[in-house]
């Protein structure tokens, strides 16, 4: 099969160079829009930006508790707000606000903001500040010394449609070039803040990483491979083949979903997300070099051996062509895996990487070959042919011109001493990198689900958003910025009636009762519309009535509302623990007239979180056993051996817990307020590095087979670590880099953590587990350090004992 492609590709080099670049130029116009400017195309083809959704609740699944009770927020309350809302924090350091300051806001700021929001596609529902009748009392800090403006959006507080009307505002009220500087009342300083300046903050962080993201990848990769092969075409060649699978997998995502949304029924799954431009550049880019990489390796073993351009790369094809696929469908199943997640991004994210690792491994046994056609002997200048007898044989190659590089400088002596030292000593070498390596991993199993869904603590501090937030909380509770409501429903009570709002107001006032214990600042409701602490007037009390118990119909007056104002940030993980407590005992204390047939509905933040949580603990649960059983099986069609298959996937599993905990300690280590890994990191990280873990694993043991077979069963693992050391370590290296380019360029402490996780994750499995405690294990079944029977039922290739 191999053979017959490489066959065609090389005698069909120009078509096939035709091919992918007109595919590249086509993606390259649709990503970047020149296409439809020029009018190529009879239809307008929407932009990456234009077909991935954003948010992070609007990829929950329909049925979660919170979307249910969103929907019937909506339903019973139709006239208010339910999306995200803009803070502006309005205060004096030192002093109380004034009538001057107030008149200002009154005549000045409020108006402003009216206007914007008469402008077309500005998306805010509602501004209200001190003067609203129904909750202008509740703006006010208790010290006097500020007062908040809540603009309340019509959109999720992710939704990048936020944006402009956010720059908006930032613009109306910066203090050094903003449109009412001039006439801010001395010493008040506004700040900006709540949920939807946090998500347009937070996908302006998000953009900014995803560009940086992929020029650092090129850079990285570029010194990478002009250090390792110092030839610059032969380093251009795989960069160039990444470039455009990157470009043609972005462009067919776009169009592919664009059709799903135009009614084709077949591609109606792809939702994409924003975010899922990074991780397929970063995952694309380090594997796909790794496969440029293997082909260009044995090609120039091929060539030194004496064969033409034509027979070096036919031959390069016939005998790595099969390993490339069987490397590369493990990493896409592995990673395939998150399609059985039921929170949307990681579908979304099992699909799409997986896709564009199938155009990467097309356009690398394709699109590389035809291009080093192209280079022909110039491919290696200034280092030209090298004839003469190879001394490794097999598919991964040991005459590249790095592997002399480190020859010349000593660096491949390293192998050598390496694989001398197994022979000697493989159970105390062993013993000592697994205990070198063990405290690291039980951080890894302690803390591994002590996530961080703070979006805040995501953000550089000096960010607008962080900025306001930290003003808000000076001033007010934490939790004021994001209550959580509190839904009650039974179809057979009037709310209204009399004896039911008596047990509503006592049912109130024992919450009220336990308020510390329950982690309440405050409890607002038909009874208490202004809190706990302020004493409402009878017009208040009358639209009180309308805000908290319903008047729709179908669910007038059998729907009623609290709202609870939580001491922590909505965003923290100890809200969340706070909600668990509230939905324990808030059923516990109702009252038996109101408890039996009422359903209870809890909406905001805190709530969608909490969703959230358990929806994605579940789903790493279901992915690890499913990315771990996949790998394991393709691990024993491949090798042929159970138990051996059972030990590489249980090394990577070890080194994912060592990763995972190496990155706690670091960024522990960078800031002592650390609170937890965040809730992304340990999804991504187990699956991208176990199936790429096992990615090098299989070109080991493939080695390894073949030369038990020419060496013996013991020499056969020492010589097969020596000619796949150089190479696989060069590939090692560069996917680690590309990896670390999430770490230079995201501008999201997640990002950061994720690209410092799998670099380091790559680096220990190339280094460690891959060169020493596989061989280590391995020699030591084949010399029967477990006992002759033993050994030979883990896997030994001695002799069967008698």
């Amino acid at each position: 099969m191999f053979q017959r492609l490489g066959n065609r590709v090389v005698h069909h080099w120009r078509l096939t160079l035709a091919v992918w670049l007109v595919l590249a130029v086509c993606a390259n116009g649709i990503l970047t829009g020149w296409v439809n400017k020029l009018g190529i195309f009879a239809v307008h083809i929407p932009g990456w930006q234009d077909i991935a959704e954003d948010g992070e609740f609007a990829f929950l699944p329909k049925t979660m508790p919170s979307i249910l009770a969103e929907d019937l927020f909506r339903k019973a309350f139709p006239n208010d707000h339910l999306a995200s809302s803009v803070v502006i924090v309005v205060r004096h350091r030192s002093t109380e606000i004034d009538d001057n300051d107030r008149n200002f806001i009154s005549t000045l700021l409020t108006p402003r903001l009216l206007e914007i929001q008469r402008e077309d596609n500005s998306f805010i529902e509602k501004v209200r500040d001190f003067n609203d009748k129904q909750v202008g009392k509740l703006l006010n800090s208790v010290d006097g010394k500020a007062t908040l403006i809540i603009v309340e959006m019509t959109n999720e507080f992710l939704d990048h449609r936020n944006k402009d009307t956010i720059d908006r505002i930032e613009r109306l009220i910066d203090p050094d070039k903003g449109e009412l500087r001039t006439k801010i009342p001395p010493g008040l300083h506004l700040a900006l803040s709540g949920p939807a300046t946090v998500g347009r903050d937070m996908l302006n962080a998000a953009n900014e990483s995803a560009s940086s993201t992929e020029s650092w990848t090129m850079i990285l990769v570029i010194g990478l491979l002009l250090a390792i092969y110092r030839a610059p075409f032969i380093a251009l060649i795989p960069l160039v083949c990444v470039f455009i699978s990157v470009q043609i997998s972005m462009s067919l995502l776009i169009l592919m979903t664009w059709a799903g949304k135009g009614g084709f029924e077949l591609l109606t799954f792809l939702k994409p997300f924003v975010g899922l431009r990074t991780y397929i550049a970063v995952v694309v880019y380090g594997a796909g070099i790794d496969y440029c990489l293997f082909l260009i390796a044995r090609y120039k073993e091929e060539y030194d051996h004496g064969l033409s351009v034509e027979q070096a790369m036919e031959k390069s094809l016939e005998k790595v062509g099969a390993a490339l696929m069987a490397s590369a469908g493990t990493v896409m199943c592995g990673i395939g895996m998150m399609v059985f997640a039921l929170f949307g991004k990681f579908q979304q994210a099992g699909i799409g990487i997986s896709f564009s690792l199938l155009i990467m491994l097309i356009c690398s046994l394709t699109f590389t070959p035809a291009l080093i056609k192209l280079a022909g002997g110039l491919a290696f200048w200034p280092q030209m042919r090298q004839t003469g007898l190879s001394r490794q044989g097999g598919w991964v190659s040991g005459t590249t011109v790095f592997t002399r590089w480190l020859e010349q400088h000593g660096v491949h002596r390293i192998w050598e001493i390496v694989g001398a030292a197994l022979m000697r000593r493989p159970g105390a070498i062993w013993t000592v990198c697994v205990l070198l390596m063990l405290p690291f991993a039980i951080i890894g199993v302690i803390f591994h689900s002590e996530l961080s869904y703070g979006l805040l603590s995501e953000l550089p501090p000096t960010t607008m958003s962080v900025v306001g937030a930290k003003a808000v909380q000076e001033h007010f509770a934490a939790g004021e910025t994001g209550p959580l409501t509190v839904l009650m429903r039974n179809e057979k009570l009037d709310f209204k009636d009399g004896d039911t709002f008596e047990a509503l107001d006592a049912f109130i006032t024992s919450l009220a009762e336990k308020k510390e214990e329950l982690g309440l600042t405050d409890i607002r409701s038909a009874i208490h519309p202004l809190g706990l602490s302020i004493k409402a007037s009878a017009l208040v009390m009358g639209l009180a009535q309308k805000r908290y118990i319903s008047s729709t119909e179908g669910y007038d007056q059998t729907v009623v509302r609290i709202d609870l104002v939580l001491k922590q940030d909505p965003f923290s993980r100890d809200s969340m623990r706070q909600l668990q407590l509230v939905q324990q005992k808030f059923r516990e204390m109702l009252p038996e007239s109101i408890k039996q047939g009422t359903e209870i509905h809890y909406v905001g933040t805190t709530a969608s979180l909490l969703d959230l949580k358990t929806v994605t603990d579940r789903d790493q649960l279901v992915i690890d056993g499913a990315v771990l059983t996949v790998v394991f099986i393709i691990l024993v069609l491949l090798l042929r051996m159970v138990s051996i298959s059972g030990y590489l996937v249980l090394s990577v599993f070890f080194s994912y817990f060592v990763s995972l905990g190496m990155t706690i300690f670091v960024f522990w280590l960078i800031d002592p307020t650390f609170a937890g890994i965040d809730w992304k990191v340990p999804i991504f990280l187990f699956t991208i590095l176990i199936a790429v873990g096992e990615d090098y694993n299989i070109f080991l043991m493939a080695r390894i087979d073949e030369d038990q077979v020419k060496h013996g069963p013991v020499e056969g693992i020492r010589t097969a670590l020596l000619s796949t050391g150089s190479i696989i370590s060069s590939c090692g290296i560069i996917m680690a880099g590309t990896f670390f380019s999430l770490v230079l360029a995201g501008h999201l402490r997640g990002s950061q953590q994720l690209g410092f996780a799998l670099a380091f994750g790559v680096l220990l499995d190339t280094f460690v587990v891959r060169p020493v405690l596989v061989p280590a294990w391995l020699i030591m079944l084949n010399t029967n350090r477990f006992g002759p029977r033993l050994s030979y039922l883990l896997g030994a290739k001695t002799t069967p004992p008698a």
